[in-house]
């Protein structure tokens, strides 16, 4: 399974992340502020505004997984990838040969193998440790939960017996008159009766919030403390097994001969 590559496009433009790009001053940058926690967030297009901050919310945003023929890609990242300079990013194993595949294979088995025995039973470790406190959260919320729709899905049917009949009106009402003016008509129907809703939902979740916000403050302190335990067990063995497979993968792809020959 190949690993999501993205992309920006503005005016013909492209726009990517690529590991020349993370190794200047605003790349250090960018990877300061994503790792380790959020090191899947570089696959995305977050990541691309923030290193090219001249982008703000402009350009249009592509990614791809099918690495089927190269024609998928710009043309930058066709020769970025044929360059290998992708290697904090992930891996594309189908446009490996048959040959490279399995010398790729036969070092990424037995070091995901390896890296199975340490964090399984940490993961495992940690989900014993944290059932009782989301127990005992949902124990807390759950009730509320329960009043909170008691009341609102009532107000809901009723906010919705207006609405209904009123949004079909206005469906008819658009075949004879302007969008406007029978918008206008429709929201002066409805617009009083959901403000009540609303009001009521409103003042609900504020209730059901002075419960559940206390409530899951404590939890995510419990588990916050179990998380950070488990993370000193699972990121050194996660960076270990990741650089290592990724360095295996573009090692071979940077040799033309290993790609298939659409990618050659």
């Amino acid at each position: 399974m190949c690993d999501l590559f993205s992309w920006i496009d503005l005016d013909g433009k492209i726009y990517f992340l690529d590991d020349n790009k993370l190794n200047t001053k605003e790349g250090r940058e960018l990877l300061k502020l994503l790792m380790p926690m959020f090191e899947d967030d570089l696959l995305g297009h977050g990541a691309i505004r923030y290193y090219y901050p001249e982008l703000k919310e402009r350009g249009k945003d592509y990614e791809y997984i099918d690495f089927s023929s190269p024609d998928n890609f710009p043309d930058e990242i066709v020769e970025a990838i044929k360059s290998g300079i992708f290697r904090n990013f992930g891996v594309c194993p189908e446009i490996l040969t048959e040959s490279a595949s399995g010398k790729y294979e036969k070092i990424r088995q037995p070091a995901r193998e390896e890296y199975e025995k340490i964090v399984q039973p940490a993961w495992e470790k940690y989900n014993e440790r944290t059932q009782p406190a989301w127990e005992k959260y949902e124990k807390i919320v759950q009730p509320a939960k329960k009043e909170y729709e008691k009341i609102r899905q009532p107000a809901f049917k009723e906010y919705e017996k207006i609405r209904q009949p009123a949004f079909e009106n206005y469906e008819k009402r658009v075949q004879f008159t302007c969008k406007k003016t029978a918008w206008e008509e429709y929201e002066k129907v409805v617009q009083p009766v959901r403000e009540e809703y609303e009001k009521i939902r409103n003042t609900l979740w504020e209730k059901y919030d002075k419960i559940r916000l206390p409530a899951f403050k404590d939890y995510r302190k419990i588990v916050q403390d179990i998380r950070e335990e488990t993370a000193k067990i699972v990121q050194p063995a996660d960076s270990k097994y990741t650089k290592l497979v990724y360095n295996t993968f573009w090692d071979l792809v940077v040799i033309t001969e290993n790609r298939i020959e659409i990618w050659r």
